[in-house]
């Protein structure tokens, strides 16, 4: 186990509990570890590039979240953003695109059971996405 994988292990399964209990995050705690990691990548790679690169994922749910005036959440954007200082992009692109498979999949199901739901927190799908790509594929 390595420090990148707990910092995003720690940072989603945090604000998993917390998206579940307030449908928000802990938006200081998310940003200073957002902060940490971004220092931590420079540190690592010396690369802005890359630091860059990690916001990719972070930036496409943020202008989700504005094209669609806040239906898909600006604090779970900057969760992305900060977790992709730790992980890197690819790690969190791969994590979104399973969240919103498991998002997807589970609200189909809601529908069968005639039972929609019009609000889902997507922190606990972001943290089950990326213990997947990480078994899976292990980017760390």
């Amino acid at each position: 186990m390595n420090l990148p994988f707990l910092m995003t292990f720690l940072l989603l399964g945090i604000n998993s509990l917390y998206d579940l209990k307030k449908k928000e995050i802990l938006l200081i705690p998310t940003l200073l570890a957002g902060a940490a990691g971004a220092l931590w990548k420079l540190a690592e790679s010396g690369s802005v590039i890359l630091l860059l690169l990690s916001l990719v994922p972070g930036a496409f749910l943020l202008a989700v979240s504005i094209l669609t005036r806040g239906q898909a959440g600006a604090g779970d954007a900057l969760l992305l953003c900060a977790a992709g200082t730790w992980s890197g992009a690819q790690s969190m692109l791969l994590c979104l695109f399973v969240a919103l498979f498991f998002l997807s999949v589970l609200s189909v199901v809601f529908q069968l059971l005639k039972k929609p739901v019009r609000e889902m927190p997507f922190v606990p799908f972001l943290l089950a996405g990326f213990l997947c790509q990480y078994l899976l594929f292990d980017f760390g």
